[in-house]
Order: C-alpha cells, then sequence, then structure tokens
C-alpha cells in the first residue's frame, strides 16, 4: 500500500511546505510577505534579499523601517490599515540597500491569508526607469482608496506628535474645529487628515478660500443662488455649502470673510439651513465645518473685524499648527522626505544633503515654513549636479515666501526651466560675469550651459 502523501499546498503547524518555498523561488521578481503586526518578512525568495543587498539570513531580521530611505512609522501603519480595507494597492517606494545606495522600487501588494495568519504579499520591480509620471507614493488603485488615504506627515519633533494625537482624536467627532497657523505650515492638510479620520470620510471634502472670493459674489459662493436672482445669474448655482453636503467644509482664511457676511454665516452654523440668494426657502444642511486662519481672530474680534459670538462659534476645538521654527527636530526628516519625493519626480538620484548645508537649515528661522521649506529643496535638486545637492548661496533671498512654486502635478522640468528663463531675462542673458545669471542661481557657467542646452533654452531672436 502507498503510503499517504501531504497535500503540498497545505501548512505543516502553520508554516509554509518547502514546495510553497520554492514556488517563491521560481518568481523571476522580488516576493516579500510581511507580518503587518510586526512588519517583518514572514517568507521572502533569494531575489528580494539580493535585490537589496543582503544575505538571506540578514533579510530575514529586517522590517519595513529599515528598508525605506526616510522610514515614517505611524504613515506606514496608516498605509497598513488602507490595504487591509481595500485589499490591494500598487505604488513607488525609496528603498535604500546595505550599501547605502538609494532606489526606487515599485510595489504590488495584495491581503491575503498566509497559512493561517494575515499577510501582505508583495511584489517588487525596480522602478528606476520609469517615466516619472507613472510614480506616486503611495499610488492606491482606485480613487476611492485615494479618497480614504490619511494625508501622510512625516516628523520627529514630539510636538507635531502631539498635534496629530490631536487632531486624530477630534478627528471622529462633528465638532466645528478652528486651525491656526502662519502661513506655509500645512493647514489645509491638517483639515484633509481630520476629514479622512471622521465618519464623513466617504462624503465630500470642500475647500473654499474665504480670501479669494469677490465680495459681492461672497455669498452667492457659500450659499449658492437662484436664477434671475440678480443680474447674469442665469442659471441656478449650488453653494460651497450645498456641494459639501453629507461632507466637510473647509473655509480657508476665514477672517477674510466681510462683515456683511459674518452674521450670515453665523446663522447657518447656528441653524444648520441656508437661503440661497434669491429665494424664498430655507434649505437643511449636513456638513461638517473646519475653519483655518494665519490671523488671531480672537484679537479681532475685539477690534471689530471679526464678530465675537461667530469667532466663539466657529473655535469650538482649536487647533494650532506651532511654526517649523518651533519644531525643528522635523526638519531634518522633512528634507529626506521632500528629497525623496524630487527623487521620484525627477527620476534620477538625488543624492543627501551635505552636513553644512543641513547646519545651515537647522539655523534658520523658516519664515514660509515647510512651503519655504520645499521651495528650497526644489531649487536647490535643480540646480546641483545629478547626484549630489547643495543649496545655493542666495538660497535664504531668493526663495521667500511668494516666489516660484511648484503646482500640483507639473511636470519638474516645466518649473526649472521657468525659474532659469527667469533669471536669465532678469540678467538680461548675460551668463557669466558679475551679476550674470550662474552667479546668480549659484552655478558654475559650464553648469548652467548644460542645463540650458538639455531644456532647450535659447534667447529670443
Amino acid at each position: 500500500m502507498d503510503k499517504q502523501r501531504d497535500d503540498p499546498s497545505e501548512s505543516k503547524g502553520g508554516q509554509p511546505t518547502g514546495l510553497v518555498r520554492n514556488l517563491l523561488e521560481a518568481f523571476p521578481s522580488p516576493v516579500v510577505v510581511f507580518d503587518p503586526e510586526t512588519l517583518a518578512p514572514i517568507e521572502f525568495n533569494d531575489n528580494a534579499a539580493s535585490m537589496m543587498g543582503y544575505s538571506r539570513e540578514e533579510f530575514a531580521l529586517l522590517t519595513i523601517a529599515d528598508l525605506e530611505a526616510a522610514p515614517a512609522p505611524r504613515e506606514t501603519a496608516r498605509h497598513v490599515q488602507a490595504i487591509h480595507r481595500e485589499g490591494v494597492d500598487t505604488f513607488v517606494r525609496l528603498h535604500k540597500r546595505k550599501d547605502g545606495k538609494r532606489i526606487r522600487v515599485l510595489i504590488s501588494v495584495r491581503w491575503t491569508d498566509w497559512f493561517g495568519k494575515p499577510g501582505m504579499m508583495t511584489t517588487w520591480h525596480d522602478a528606476s526607469e520609469l517615466p516619472a509620471k507613472q510614480d506616486s507614493m503611495p499610488r492606491p488603485v482606485s480613487q476611492e482608496s485615494a479618497d480614504r488615504t490619511y494625508e501622510e506627515f512625516v516628523w520627529a519633533d514630539p510636538r507635531t506628535g502631539e498635534l496629530l494625537e490631536l487632531v486624530d482624536r477630534v478627528a471622529n467627532t462633528d465638532t466645528t474645529v478652528l486651525i491656526t497657523g502662519e502661513t506655509g505650515t500645512g493647514k489645509e492638510r491638517i483639515a484633509r487628515r481630520i476629514h479622512q479620520g471622521s465618519q464623513r470620510a466617504d462624503g465630500p471634502f470642500v475647500a473654499v478660500n474665504c480670501a479669494a472670493l469677490p465680495g459681492e459674489l461672497v455669498e452667492s459662493e457659500l450659499f449658492g443662488h437662484v436664477r434671475g436672482a440678480f443680474s447674469g445669474a442665469s442659471a441656478a448655482r449650488v453653494g460651497s455649502f450645498e456641494q459639501a453636503a453629507g461632507g466637510t467644509l473647509f473655509l480657508d482664511e476665514i477672517g477674510e470673510l466681510p462683515p456683511v457676511i459674518q452674521p450670515k454665516l453665523l446663522r447657518v452654523l447656528e441653524d444648520c439651513k441656508i437661503q440661497p440668494v434669491g429665494a424664498t426657502e430655507t434649505r437643511t444642511i449636513d456638513v461638517r465645518i473646519l475653519a483655518a486662519t494665519n490671523r488671531m481672530l480672537g484679537q479681532s474680534s475685539q477690534e471689530s473685524s471679526f464678530r465675537s459670538d461667530l469667532f466663539h462659534r466657529v473655535n469650538g476645538f482649536p487647533v494650532h499648527i506651532p511654526p517649523l521654527r518651533e519644531r525643528s527636530k522635523d526638519i531634518h526628516v522633512l528634507v529626506e522626505h521632500v528629497l525623496q519625493q524630487l527623487e521620484i519626480q525627477v527620476g534620477n538620484p538625488i543624492g543627501s544633503v551635505e552636513p553644512d548645508d543641513m547646519v545651515s537649515l537647522l539655523e534658520y528661522s523658516w519664515p514660509g515654513n515647510v512651503r519655504e521649506l520645499q521651495n528650497v529643496l526644489r531649487r536647490a535638486a535643480i540646480l546641483s549636479k545629478p547626484g549630489e545637492i547643495r543649496l545655493p548661496r542666495d538660497w535664504r533671498v531668493v526663495l521667500q515666501p511668494g516666489g516660484l512654486e511648484l503646482e500640483s502635478g507639473e511636470n519638474l522640468d516645466s518649473w526649472m526651466r521657468q525659474h532659469i528663463v527667469k533669471t536669465m531675462q532678469a540678467c538680461q542673458w548675460n551668463l557669466e560675469g558679475r551679476g550674470g545669471a550662474a552667479e546668480r542661481l549659484g552655478l558654475a557657467p559650464s553648469t548652467l550651459r548644460y542645463r540650458l542646452q538639455k531644456l532647450g533654452i535659447t534667447r529670443p531672436t
């Protein structure tokens, strides 16, 4: 009688059989199965260890944080939750090999039952040759997933950790939140995080810049209007409050609202009803209000420029974002994070900031906060030679708030071209010499010529 043989597809003691390991080794691509709790490998093939420059024994002792060039443990935990919820995901990560070299890795992940315990099965591909426009970090496979993915924050300063803990605590309520902080601190990102952590996360997030609304159209923009309500109102319009129904309305720069509209907004917040311009009846709304300002509204209310009753109504739960100069421990990890994103955008290695430049970044007061830091690093990456990054001599002066800024989705080469052309025009196309474009940009003339040729920049005839 033949002996009964084990089913090779089943596990022994909850562990994969040798055949399963052999199947993993048969994959031409690196494959790693991670434990969602410890973030350590449960199983992997030799290709994965080899890709990162480790022996099999060394790789088995690593975690996801050990592999990433700029680890962000809390955001990794958020991402694991999203993968568990969605089941699958595809994204690009910047990993660091054992020899210190950084490589971009395209990762496909699937949540699975790995022999009786949860697992995240990942396949890796070298993304170094991918066009930058195919990269994202992370990139959910569906817009639904994107809408529910938390805003990513990297931080090392305890004050930032306390802030995010406070934000996550208030997110799951329906309390009105007033977010305060200087320009460039990330008030809208905090607002989005509150929305994404709330029970309204599946609803819309509508952001309104109150400072940009024309005075005569503020009421219509917020509350809508009916057809014929005023000259030019040829059709009815749904206002921001109704657009955000079932979700969150973010009123940015609320301190800039004209005094005439403030009592109407107060009534809406108290009664949860709006009356479109020209309408005879009110409409009930279901929306959560988040507001933000870089002004001291409490002082403004005393000076009668902002109503005190409206201030107390929107200030249901105050959240203050400290300026970057008060959380300097964040600067180092923010620099690494921004450079990591820039490497993905530009498609070439950038390198790390030199120690003397990092000291300068840490000592600077950052009046433009994180936005200014991003702009400084973008400019440095653009103007430095491939594989290295050095701060231009005039970085404190040129990139003050209000300078050039890379818009969402804008190509990095386009931004580089725009900045160099603007500088060349200011120098009347003088490349060399005192006051020339090379000196202003902090570049050697030969490097600037290389940039001009690469970007196809020529002087207009």
